[in-house]
């Protein structure tokens, strides 16, 4: 009877250790789960952002908010000035002496011909291309030439004339002299390596395929409580706060890359303040997402912290 009464401790401490061990391994289990859950939501967070920001639709009408009187171009002589300057200074001079043109009925003149709404169709295109490739992928010279191949006739409405049969065959030479031709937007997407790169990974496919990694790391979590891993809300919710931690400095990071990456040169530098208006809706895209998932992941943190209050032995 002694000797079995001293054999009870050892007894308890040996299955006391495969226990411990069991819970360790879970423990580092969710540490691992932890860190695949912040990369994924990082990687959903980010897709879903460029995806808002670069929607065709949502290009489409910040150019066409654009107000060309504010955008300075150079062109290839070095002369700087808006669209409506550079446009009216190097129209053929016929149109000047046939139409009594000015400088201030330009603005009246772009908006009759609608080259701000072509401009921005063709943006909107070209964005949903990027995204999916969707729609044709050659923009067609006459569809470059509709940009400009309004102003005829907007010029003669603006200034009730009529322009003669030799200027307006001027007016072709013009329009045919900016350069508008044919466009491949393959070939606009190899010009940008990285972005040539990442385009399989902003699809909509790769984008369901993280959000379903994201639920199978979630449910393996939950599932790991079942084996005293009581602790997963806090594993999940640590996980979603360092991603929006992180999404939140990628949010001023990763539109100035992409700035970047486009490589504006000298005579489209206008262009900039376009592309920052495209652009900033990429970077509110990521601070929602960086809100939202932060939100979640405190909220999980304070479940744990409920859950562990209410089973604490008073």
């Amino acid at each position: 009877m002694r000797g079995q009464t001293e054999a009870a401790p050892l007894y308890r401490e040996v299955r006391r250790r495969p226990q411990e061990e069991s819970n360790v391994a879970l423990t580092v289990l969710g540490v691992l789960l932890t860190i695949v859950l912040t990369s994924l939501l990082l990687v959903v967070g980010q897709i879903a952002a460029i995806r808002s920001g670069l929607d065709g639709e949502r290009v489409v009408a910040k150019v066409r908010e654009t107000d060309l009187s504010r955008l300075t171009f150079i062109d290839r002589e070095g002369t700087s000035g808006t669209v409506y300057q550079l446009a009216f200074a190097y129209l053929p001079p016929g149109v000047h002496m046939e139409t009594g043109l000015t400088e201030a009925q330009m603005p009246a003149v772009f908006e009759e011909a609608g080259t701000l709404r072509s401009i921005a169709l063709l943006a909107g295109r070209s964005a949903d291309y990027l995204l999916d490739g969707e729609g044709e992928r050659y923009v067609y010279e006459s569809e470059m030439q509709s940009i400009f191949g309004n102003l005829t006739l907007a010029i003669e409405r603006v200034t009730g004339t009529q322009l003669s049969a030799e200027t307006r065959e001027a007016m072709d030479a013009w329009y045919r002299a900016q350069g508008m031709g044919g466009v491949d937007l393959d070939e606009v997407l190899r010009a940008v390596p990285l972005l040539q790169t990442l385009r399989p990974w902003l699809s909509p496919e790769f984008l369901f395929a993280a959000v379903l990694l994201v639920l199978v790391v979630l449910i393996w979590l939950v599932l790991l409580a079942g084996g005293r891993l009581t602790r997963w809300p806090l594993y999940a919710g640590v996980g979603a706060v360092f991603a929006a931690v992180i999404s939140l400095s990628l949010a001023f990071f990763v539109p100035a890359l992409i700035g970047r990456l486009l490589r504006f040169e000298r005579d489209v530098a206008a262009l900039r303040s376009v592309a920052e208006a495209i652009l900033g809706g990429l970077r509110q895209a990521q601070l929602r997402y960086a809100l939202v998932i932060g939100g979640l992941g405190v909220l999980l943190i304070l479940v744990q912290a409920v859950v562990a209050g209410l089973r604490r032995p008073r």
